[in-house]
């Protein structure tokens, strides 16, 4: 997977998915032109904004079961991105390395996240989690920046 060279983010790859599904696709485009994230209310409002209802009401459960449905076919094709979900409050969806998936931090990980030099959204972004738990993690642990 290509990183920009200067902040680490992965871009979007230009791979054909083959993801079938209009909103499987559709979803995946959205997550991808959005390097920082995007919210599932503002997927949501993406994806349904030519509803006049504005889509279902279990709109973000739909979402989270197609960001499932994505992944699972690009890993089942090899590729090393998948969109990922900050977790916490605020999380947001975004692209990232299938290695960022599911990672559960040591008491010693969150020590380091604690003390890196940052904003606490930077920070969050860098080691794929919400900037909740880096606030919380510093509270806890001292350091930030």
């Amino acid at each position: 997977m290509k990183c920009c060279p200067e902040c680490g983010r992965p871009f979007a790859p230009e791979i054909d998915l083959e993801l079938g599904h209009g909103q499987r696709r559709h979803i995946y485009e959205i997550v991808a032109k959005c390097p920082d994230g995007i919210s599932t209310m503002d997927i949501a409002d993406k994806l349904y904004a030519d509803h006049p209802d504005g889509g279902p009401e279990t709109a973000n459960k739909i979402i989270h079961v197609r960001v499932h449905q994505i992944n699972k076919i690009l890993a089942a094709k090899g590729h090393d991105v998948r969109i990922i979900a900050t977790g916490g409050h605020g999380s947001v969806y975004r692209l990232g390395k299938a290695s960022e998936s599911w990672r559960r931090f040591t008491r010693s990980d969150k020590m380091e996240i604690a003390k890196t030099p940052g904003t606490e959204l930077d920070v969050g972004f860098k080691f794929g989690v919400s900037h909740t738990s880096v606030h919380s993690w510093r509270k806890l642990y001292g350091g930030g920046a």
